[in-house]
């Protein structure tokens, strides 16, 4: 078995007393495409993911934004993203989240991308034709703003 160094590439912290995701707290804000979560409700810190991966050779990971309320800005995860400790290589980068058909989306990338530890950007597009399994409204591809917002 390889025993090299490691990079993950992609897992979600979060704080459930912060209030912030409220897909994990209420179950009928939940994602129903994501079926029974209830596994998952609960606080998930660093300690948490380096219990997870035991003696792995974890030497660094990439924080994948985990759906921020979106009422709030998302440069708020990014910014507590950043009082986390990284001692030990987790979330040392991260791909964040912005709302590329929003109006205010420039001012929202400027910010993101003022953080050093952000390597990159999402917006999850998951098309379903059935209402309950898809996470991407109507038409949001092909809608002028978003494709502005993508070329920004």
């Amino acid at each position: 078995m390889y025993q090299g160094p490691i990079i993950d590439a992609h897992h979600h912290l979060w704080d459930l007393a912060l209030g912030r995701h409220r897909w994990l707290i209420d179950p009928a804000v939940g994602i129903g495409a994501l079926g029974d979560i209830s596994f998952m409700r609960h606080t998930y810190l660093p300690a948490d993911y380096l219990r997870d991966v035991g003696d792995k050779n974890v030497v660094g990971s990439v924080h994948i934004e985990a759906l921020w309320d979106r009422r709030r800005s998302p440069v708020e995860e990014t910014e507590w993203l950043e009082t986390l400790d990284k001692s030990r290589g987790v979330a040392t980068r991260y791909v964040a989240f912005a709302a590329l058909k929003d109006a205010g989306v420039e001012a929202v990338l400027e910010r993101q991308a003022a953080c050093k530890r952000v390597a990159g950007l999402r917006e999850t597009i998951r098309w379903h034709p059935d209402p309950a399994r898809r996470w991407t409204e109507a038409g949001l591809v092909d809608a002028p703003s978003f494709r502005h917002g993508v070329g920004l």
